[in-house]
């Protein structure tokens, strides 16, 4: 059943992203948090490896003023805006891109709320699945026998906290993307 599912999600995976579709991944799991980090800056694609936040999708203009605040920040930061304060104003804008960052680092580069979300744990990221299953967003996600299947759109059934079982299947969805992305620019 795990390798249907993940055949299943793979393909979907490839033909969403292959349309256009704004995909996040989404593993906040400590097993996971590096794996998903890495496949996601590989690619390119929007992540999220600390806590979800909540209003992502539901309340997205609210989100989109944070991510422009950090995006502003940071430009400002590099071009130099920012030496004309005090040194302790300095060290806090730092502050607040370094909290920013952790907040909303991993899809800094979205324009608009996300159309896909790939999950880790739909049972530790519950919020996640309802947000986006009451957007009609598509969710895809590894569950475990401890986790409700009936809001996610492309269930892989799988044992979540097995490092190995994540390296593999986290490693299949991002060559998913990848197909998907070099068809999107063809």
């Amino acid at each position: 059943k795990t390798v249907k599912g993940l055949e299943e999600a793979c393909k979907a995976i490839t033909a969403l992203t292959s349309t256009g579709k704004r995909i996040v991944l989404v593993g906040t799991k400590r097993q996971a948090k590096q794996m998903v980090e890495d496949e996601a800056k590989r690619l390119g694609v929007p992540y999220i490896t600390q806590r979800w936040m909540g209003g992502l999708i539901t309340n997205w203009k609210q989100v989109k003023l944070t991510i422009d605040r950090l995006n502003k920040l940071k430009k400002d930061r590099d071009d130099g805006s920012l030496k004309k304060y005090t040194k302790k104003e300095q060290i806090l804008f730092d502050k607040e891109i370094a909290r920013l960052e952790r907040v909303v680092g991993g899809i800094s580069t979205l324009k608009e709320a996300p159309e896909v979300v790939i999950v880790v744990d739909t049972h530790k990221e519950k919020l996640v699945v309802k947000e986006a299953s009451s957007r009609g967003v598509t969710v895809i996600g590894l569950v475990d026998s401890n986790a409700n299947p009936d809001k996610v759109d492309y269930v892989v059934p799988m044992n979540d906290d097995s490092s190995k079982g994540l390296e593999i299947v986290i490693g299949e969805f991002g060559n998913a993307l990848e197909v998907g992305l070099k068809a999107l620019k063809k």
